[in-house]
């Protein structure tokens, strides 16, 4: 406390702030101390220049340390990414995702069926019966971030308690399959624009149907998946009872577990999430799939 009052003494002599107040006399005192104390500060410089450079020295000196031990502590920068032609950042390989991921957990890609003890799946990229006709992918598995798995994996409990099991036809799905289906059907209501990429590329989207518990078939829906028609639009009425009811409850239990359903496509749903945070991934099937999970 005495240093402090002491060092308040010693400013409040070189600066007293009440005299700001005060006119002519008052004003020229201040002005008065306030040269005497530049001209202190002009005398310390003067005469302790080589203080004031090792000063500098040791500040350059820290500063290089620091970045220095902090430079390993930053794996999300440019070096983990490879740029495409369209100027996007992917992840092409396994170094650089588990590198993200041991940084941040939510980024790991879970798989659907170590959390869903009775999910089906269809994988229709991996035959030659889709719209592309061709193998767009092989040893599939389905995928999503760790959040989007999760949710989903509440979603699915739920569905069980109504006596529906999920039936995935695609999840994650790597950039460059993204390229190919642009190739065939440029048309952004139904397919992903490269330029942007896909949810499906950051492992958020999930497409899917139901299938009944008890018969283990698929429930009827408005069309077969990846029908580019109106019919298969979510506001499509012209269709049986009993299949706008099927439709509305897939939509109705996903939004609530968090999804956002796409209007064109009535199987398609996307989990919120940052696009700074979840990256393209353009990994494969292959690669993912003998990864530690």
């Amino acid at each position: 406390m005495s240093l402090f009052m002491s060092l308040q003494g010693s400013v409040n002599t070189i600066f007293p702030f009440h005299a700001l107040g005060l006119p002519g006399p008052g004003k020229r005192a201040l002005l008065a101390r306030l040269s005497a104390l530049t001209g202190r500060i002009n005398r310390f410089f003067r005469t302790n220049r080589r203080i004031c450079k090792v000063i500098c020295g040791i500040k350059i000196f820290l500063t290089l340390i620091v970045i220095t031990l902090t430079m390993p502590l930053m794996p999300l920068n440019a070096q983990t990414y490879k740029i495409n032609k369209y100027g996007l950042r992917l992840i092409n390989d396994m170094a650089s995702y588990q590198q993200r991921i041991s940084q941040d957990p939510d980024l790991a890609l879970i798989p659907l069926d170590s959390l869903i003890e009775d999910l089906k799946t269809d994988f229709v990229y991996a035959t030659l019966n889709n719209f592309t006709g061709k193998v767009l992918y092989k040893a599939p598995r389905a995928y999503l971030r760790k959040p989007a798995a999760l949710a989903l994996q509440k979603i699915a409990r739920q569905f069980n308690k109504l006596g529906y099991g999920l039936l995935i036809y695609d999840s994650y799905r790597p950039y460059s399959v993204t390229e190919k289906m642009w190739e065939v059907v440029p048309d952004n209501r139904y397919a992903a624009d490269p330029r942007h990429g896909s949810g499906h590329n950051r492992a958020l989207s999930v497409d899917l149907s139901l299938y009944d518990l008890k018969t283990g078939k698929p429930v009827q829906m408005p069309t077969e998946f990846d029908n580019f028609t109106n019919k298969a639009h979510q506001g499509y009425q012209n269709l049986p009872d009993n299949v706008l009811k099927n439709r509305a409850l897939l939509k109705s239990v996903m939004v609530h577990g968090g999804f956002k359903p796409l209007s064109t496509e009535w199987w398609h749903f996307s989990y919120p999430g940052d696009n700074s945070r979840y990256h393209l991934l353009n990994l494969s099937f292959a690669e993912l799939n003998n990864a530690p999970h």
